[in-house]
């Protein structure tokens, strides 16, 4: 016997809150991409600075993101374009040079 049934899905409100990870270089890169994407302001505690992090940071800067390093804390700081009706997030834009790190 089969069963069918049907999913929906509705609008949710915006994603708050905290993460706790282990610092992990996966982790940690995979946190900083992210963070490029998001609308507004991210702070990462506690990144792992190995070598590969910290040049994805340098290319994530070298692409237009504003970051901030205040001990601990990396903050991101995001611009968002309005076109017409379209809310773009402009995060990552044409690089001058030649991303190579």
């Amino acid at each position: 016997m089969k069963y069918s049934f049907t999913l929906k899905s509705y609008k949710s409100k915006c994603l708050e809150g905290n993460l706790t990870v282990p610092a992990d270089k996966s982790i940690s890169i995979r946190a900083l991409i992210l963070a490029s994407y998001c609308v507004g302001s991210c702070k990462i505690f506690n990144l792992l600075e190995s070598d590969d992090v910290l040049n994805t940071l340098k290319v994530i800067k070298k692409l237009g993101v504003k970051i901030e390093k205040k001990k601990n804390i990396i903050l991101f700081m995001v611009m968002v374009v309005t076109t017409r009706s379209l809310k773009l997030n402009y995060t990552l834009g044409t690089p001058v040079q030649v991303l190579d790190s």
